[in-house]
């Protein structure tokens, strides 16, 4: 497969990334072993992505539609992008017009990467901060207020054994995160874990505003893009939950 992928393709190397259990490799199968780094351009918008030492393939592709959606809601507002990796619900909302923008990440090569992005499409550095910072610790620390805060953390539940003890994670961040939104704010929420479900998301906003004392109404309920389709008989694999909200 390599060999064809390199003779058909185009493309200069390639790079297997395997994961059992907790273990996870990255091993060059062929090609430039130093070609690591590429550009990308998603809707228009580019991208710094390193696809051996990232995250996965070094970039979140299933979030591409909610990105954009996010893009087309935060002009004037300040927005805070948390678990924000390497810049990407950042990048969009600078774009689309925020007033300030802060990527909140707890590995400082994330968001060094953050903001390579933001600079690399044109956008003002005064308006972007990169934090390298615990999410937790950021929410339990002094009370700052922001229009628009964008929740997209890594899987919390790996194995179904795990799911209880996920959504009671869940809850509690997503209802710390709701009690730093302005009023008439927006709130977006994603999980990327297979072993909660729609039903379970939706339970799990719900206890997260109630645990706030705020009340929203959904604009959106979305999920991976179309490229990341799923068996209608295993919807494990319809993994990705997106809600959007504005609060009271």
């Amino acid at each position: 497969m390599a060999d064809w992928l390199l003779s058909r393709s185009g493309c200069q190397t390639v790079i297997e990334k395997t994961r059992r259990n907790t273990e996870r490799t990255t091993e060059h199968i062929a090609g430039d072993s130093t070609e690591n780094e590429v550009l990308i351009k998603e809707n228009g918008v580019h991208f710094k992505v390193n696809i051996e030492k990232g995250q996965k393939t070094g970039f979140f592709l299933d979030q591409r539609e909610n990105r954009n959606h996010i893009r087309h809601l935060c002009a004037g507002k300040s927005v805070l992008n948390l678990f924000s990796y390497t810049g990407g619900f950042s990048v969009y909302a600078g774009l689309g017009g925020a007033k300030r923008v802060a990527s909140l990440d707890v590995s400082r090569g994330a968001i060094n990467m953050a903001e390579e992005n933001w600079a690399l499409n044109g956008l003002d550095k005064s308006k972007h901060t990169g934090l390298c910072v615990d999410v937790f610790e950021y929410l339990n620390g002094p009370r700052e207020m922001w229009d628009h805060i964008i929740v997209d953390p890594p899987s919390m539940g790996h194995a179904e054994n795990q799911r209880e003890m996920a959504k009671l994670k869940y809850v509690e961040l997503f209802a710390a995160a709701a009690q730093r939104v302005n009023s008439g704010g927006a709130l977006s929420l994603s999980s990327c874990s297979s072993h909660v479900s729609f039903n379970d998301f939706f339970e799990i906003v719900d206890e997260a505003l109630s645990n706030s004392r705020r009340t929203g109404q959904i604009l959106r309920v979305s999920g991976q893009g179309i490229d990341h389709p799923f068996p209608h008989a295993c919807h494990e694999l319809r993994y990705l939950k997106f809600v959007h909200l504005v609060l009271d």
